[in-house]
């Protein structure tokens, strides 16, 4: 079951930026950007080296770490149900 809480609103992000929130409860912040018009969200760290990905390169919905050239494709696998082409979306 997916887990569903805020974390910024819409205006707080650009599409193509990498941009981290730190939540409540969770040890690192949730990364989070606008792909094609879709917002995505994914852990803050990168599973094989903790790092912190909102230095990483994006392209497309892939991030590539900065500790190292690994790519993650984990913002892919968890676009939010809203559109970021709403107005007044929060």
């Amino acid at each position: 079951m997916a887990l569903h809480l805020y974390v910024c609103r819409v205006g707080d992000i650009a599409p193509g930026q990498l941009r981290a929130f730190p939540v409540a409860g969770v040890t690192w912040p949730v990364i989070v950007t606008i792909v094609d018009g879709e917002i995505l969200a994914c852990p803050g760290v990168c599973p094989h080296e903790d790092v912190a990905l909102a230095g990483g390169d994006l392209t497309g919905a892939t991030i590539t770490c900065p500790g190292r050239t690994t790519r993650s494709s984990s913002c892919a696998a968890t676009r939010s149900r809203s559109s970021a082409t709403r107005s007044g979306s929060t």
